[in-house]
């Protein structure tokens, strides 16, 4: 699914890096705080699946806002019980996705027009 995900979202025009664990994703945002710190390139936004080994989505959530709290975080699940633990407020793409909903999702978490 990740890599399918990154294919979608190259297609967009996105540059993309991939993690298929949590830990995988919270070392990489180490790494890309410090970059950004010193000048280089950050990330702009994370889409997490809710679903995965180690941690759920919202568990890698909370980490990630405790480390960099101005990078907002997208879900995505298959699940409609996950979308309404997560409550209205939460943004997520349902599955499976499409290139528009992904795109759409993308645009209202990175102009802002959705909550974190």
């Amino acid at each position: 699914m990740a890599e399918t995900t990154a294919e979608m979202l190259k297609h967009l025009g996105h540059e993309v890096v991939t993690a298929n664990l949590p830990s995988q994703a919270l070392a990489m945002a180490e790494r890309s705080k410090a970059s950004a710190a010193a000048g280089g390139p950050g990330f702009d936004l994370v889409i997490s699946d809710i679903t995965m080994p180690e941690m759920n989505g919202h568990q890698l959530a909370d980490r990630l806002r405790r480390l960099w709290p101005q990078v907002p975080v997208l879900f995505m699940t298959g699940y409609d019980s996950h979308m309404a633990e997560a409550g209205a407020s939460a943004p997520f793409i349902p599955k499976p996705l499409s290139l528009r909903a992904l795109a759409d999702g993308i645009a209202k978490m990175l102009t802002g027009s959705h909550p974190a």
